[in-house]
């Protein structure tokens, strides 16, 4: 089985926020999808524990469906940009067959290649590396508690998405 490749994730994210001339958070990955990626974003009602779809054809413009029954904005904002990681992660411009990837519970629990890289990448461009450098420093002598909360707040995502992700900075940039 392949490796995850969790620096070119890192790396394409960033690329991607510098190139669309995002500073700061919260970022916005509907535009992103949309004016920068070129795809177009649908919100739509899907069955089950379905969150998102990436359909792409030949020749066509890249769809991005999300459930628009997911439970918070924050899994909405996830969603969109886990889809716009398998876009530019996991396509080819040869690329001839209709490509779907499901954004579902399994992709939770990061079991495919695919997935992982795209988790990190959604990770990646809505708390990047040097947008939380700047936050922490702004927040200097909080607790852990209180700095996750705020900064869950300022990025727009998930208390719990937020705890992870500022537990894996923190353990690579102090």
């Amino acid at each position: 089985m392949a490796r995850p490749r969790y620096a070119l994730a890192k790396q394409t994210a960033d690329e991607l926020l510098i190139k669309a001339g995002v500073r700061g958070p919260a970022v916005d990955v509907a535009w992103l999808a949309t004016a920068v990626c070129g795809a177009q974003l649908r919100e739509v009602p899907f069955d089950g524990d379905m969150d998102g779809v990436l359909i792409r054809e030949p020749g066509q413009q890249p769809i991005i469906g999300v459930n628009d029954r997911s439970k918070t904005d924050q899994r909405k904002r996830f969603t969109i940009a886990h889809e716009i990681g398998h876009l530019l992660l996991h396509s080819s411009p040869y690329h001839v067959d209709t490509k779907i990837h499901l954004r579902d519970a399994v992709s939770s629990l990061a079991e495919s290649v695919e997935e992982i890289e795209a988790n990190q990448f959604a990770s990646n461009l809505l708390a990047p590396d040097w947008m939380l450098k700047t936050s922490v420093a702004e927040r200097a002598g909080m607790d852990m508690e209180e700095l996750a909360s705020a900064l869950a707040d300022a990025y727009n995502v998930s208390l719990h998405s937020m705890t992870l992700r500022l537990a894996k900075y923190l353990k690579y940039n102090l």
